[in-house]
């Protein structure tokens, strides 16, 4: 998935071109997702900005090769998408997230372009439930999420998240196939310009950007 908080940076598109490519020599049903209320709770940008910006990702990338025949590019105001987003939440803590932070967490804060604490929590779920959706929707016995390696955190979070819906009493662990699991392939980190050590599209300084 991609914050559509700026035009895509060079490390973004190389994203993109892998994923195509990905679903291009697999046949693996794909998921593109468009973060646009993720990133309005973890970037400071306007959510008219981000939903138009989500627009032209989608266009791009189907330009680009996307098979929407063997897959589907959604954005997080998706009604599945906000089913999934409870069941999450129901079983995280603020300790999970603690536990769990992105490696580059305190660049934006010290840039101040990430949301409160709160928002920031509901971003990483809505991360969450964009993984485990293909499993509670589709009955899918495993994902493999495309990303770069200071994301690592989110595929270790959905492990949790699928292990504790299994523990809880009642018909919620009946909605996750026996055995799913989540797996990931990640890309390295783009560096960014000096003095950045990503390339982010919610920096422009630090980028190239199309």
């Amino acid at each position: 998935g991609f914050g559509p908080t700026n035009s895509p940076t060079a490390g973004t598109l190389s994203m993109i071109f892998r994923i195509i490519e990905m679903q291009k020599q697999t046949g693996i049903y794909t998921h593109v997702i468009l973060s646009d209320l993720g990133a309005f709770n973890s970037r400071q940008k306007p959510l008219e900005e981000l939903i138009n910006r989500g627009k032209q990702f989608k266009n791009f990338i189907i330009k680009l090769g996307f098979d929407m025949t063997n897959g589907i590019i959604r954005t997080h105001n998706d009604y599945d998408h906000s089913r999934v987003f409870s069941l999450c939440s129901s079983v995280l803590t603020i300790n999970d997230f603690v536990n769990h932070d992105e490696a580059t967490a305190d660049m934006y804060k010290r840039l101040n372009l990430q949301g409160n604490d709160f928002s920031t929590m509901v971003d990483q779920t809505f991360t969450v439930a964009d993984i485990l959706l293909p499993i509670i929707k589709d009955g899918k016995k495993g994902v493999i999420v495309s990303a770069g390696l200071e994301e690592n955190y989110y595929p270790q979070l959905t492990n949790i998240v699928i292990e504790r819906l299994l523990s809880k009493k009642g018909n919620v662990k009946q909605l996750i196939p026996e055995g799913a699991v989540v797996g990931a392939l990640y890309g390295k980190l783009i560096k960014g310009l000096f003095p950045y050590v990503k390339m982010s599209k919610s920096i422009p300084s630090s980028a190239i950007n199309i």
